[in-house]
C-alpha cells in the first residue's frame, strides 16, 4: 500500500507540472491587494510594492536596473497592483513615456534633415522574426511586443537588451472568441466578457517596461467615441502614448487630443503587400512622406521577410537624406482643451 500511495503521488505531481499552462514563461510575481474596484493610473493609486519578485534564471537583471538593460521588474515607482497584474502607473515627477523612452543623440535632435520612425510590431508572434528584428534592426527602430504572446516579458527584455525603445501592442484577449492571427495588434473594444478597460488592462498587464500602446482600430472602434475617449483618458493617466498603426484617421487624433494624449499614427504600413518589391517601394515612399511633412511614420510586422528588407533597405540608404528616429520622439504633444496647438 506504501508503494501504491508513493507511485500516486508521483503520477499527481507529473500531472500538475505538466499541465501547468504558465510552464517556462517568464514571470513577474508582485503582491497584490485584494481589491473590489477597478484600479485606476491615477498617481495616488496604489503603488507596486518594493519587494518585487523576478524570475533570475535567464540572467535578467533585478528591478531598477539602467534603461535599455535586461530587466523583468521595471521601475517599482511606475507600477501599480491591479487584480491582473502589475500596470503602468505615472507619478507627480515620472511617467513609463519619459521613463521608458529611448532618448534622441545630440546628432539626431540637431540634424536637420527629414526624420523617418519605424514601428516593428507583433514581436513575439513568429520567433525566428521576431530574434531577427531585435538583433538585426537598428537600435533606432522601435519595436512592439504583442500582448498576447506567451512570453511577452521576455521579448521587451531582450529587445530593450539590445536598446530598442518597446511599445505593448495589444490585441484580442485569447479565449473571448474575439483572437485570431489576422486580428493581430487590433484593439476590439466590444466584448461580451468584460469592459472595454478591463479588457486593456488584462493585456497591459502581461509585461512591463513599455512607454506606449500600439494598435490598429477597428472600424467599429472608430465609431464609438465614448468606449475610445475612456481608453485615451485612461493612457493619458498612466502617462502612456498612443500609436495607431493602421493609418490616418481624424476622428481618432481628435479625441486623442481631447484626452491630452501623446499620440502618432503610421503614415504608411511598410508590408502591406508583403513582398520585397513592394516592401522596397512603400520604404521609398516612405522618405518622400518625410520630405514633405518633416517627419513620416512606418510601421510593418516582425515577420522574417519585412525585417530582412528594411535592415538591407536601411543599410543601403545609410541615412544621407533622412534621420531615423525612435517614434517616441515623434509622438505629438496632447493638446487640452482650451490649450494652444502643437506642432509635431
Amino acid at each position: 500500500m506504501g508503494a501504491l500511495a508513493a507511485l500516486m503521488i508521483v503520477v499527481f505531481v507529473w500531472l500538475m507540472l505538466a499541465h501547468d499552462p504558465d510552464g517556462g514563461q517568464p514571470l513577474v510575481v508582485v503582491d497584490i491587494e485584494r481589491a473590489d474596484q477597478l484600479t485606476t493610473g491615477s498617481v495616488d493609486g496604489t503603488a507596486a510594492s518594493q519587494d518585487i519578485q523576478t524570475d533570475q534564471t535567464d540572467g535578467h537583471a533585478s528591478p531598477g536596473s539602467a534603461p535599455y538593460s535586461r530587466f523583468d521588474g521595471g521601475n517599482p515607482d511606475l507600477i501599480e497592483t491591479s487584480r491582473y497584474g502589475p500596470l503602468p502607473r505615472a507619478t507627480a515627477d515620472n511617467t513609463p513615456l519619459s521613463a521608458y523612452a529611448r532618448p534622441l543623440s545630440q546628432a539626431q535632435a540637431g540634424a536637420s534633415l527629414p526624420k523617418i520612425a519605424f514601428i516593428i510590431g507583433d514581436l513575439g508572434r513568429d520567433p525566428r522574426g521576431s530574434a531577427t528584428a531585435v538583433n538585426l534592426l537598428p537600435a533606432d527602430v522601435t519595436l512592439a511586443v504583442s500582448a498576447n504572446s506567451p512570453h511577452a516579458q521576455a521579448w521587451l527584455n531582450e529587445a530593450r537588451a539590445e536598446g530598442h525603445e518597446v511599445l505593448l501592442q495589444t490585441g484580442s484577449e485569447p479565449g473571448d472568441g474575439l483572437a485570431s492571427p489576422a486580428a493581430g495588434g487590433h484593439l476590439i473594444l466590444s466584448t461580451t466578457r468584460s469592459t472595454p478597460i478591463e479588457k486593456l488592462h488584462w493585456q497591459m498587464s502581461r509585461a512591463v517596461g513599455y512607454f506606449g500602446i500600439a494598435s490598429t482600430l477597428h472600424s467599429t472602434a472608430r465609431a464609438d467615441i465614448p468606449e475610445l475617449a475612456s481608453i485615451f483618458h485612461d493612457l493619458r493617466t498612466r502617462g502612456l502614448g498612443y500609436f495607431e498603426l493602421g493609418g490616418p484617421g481624424t476622428a481618432v487624433q481628435n479625441i486623442a487630443q481631447a484626452a491630452g494624449l501623446h499620440y502618432a499614427e503610421a503614415d504608411l504600413v511598410i508590408d502591406a503587400q508583403p513582398s520585397p518589391a513592394a516592401i522596397e517601394a512603400s520604404l521609398n515612399r516612405l522618405v518622400e512622406i518625410a520630405r514633405v511633412q518633416g517627419i513620416a511614420i512606418g510601421s510593418g510586422s516582425a515577420s522574417q521577410m519585412t525585417v530582412e528588407q528594411l535592415s538591407r533597405w536601411l543599410e543601403r540608404q545609410n541615412q544621407k537624406s533622412f534621420v531615423v528616429v525612435p517614434a517616441s520622439a515623434v509622438l505629438e504633444t496632447p493638446t487640452m482643451k482650451n490649450a494652444s496647438d502643437h506642432a509635431r
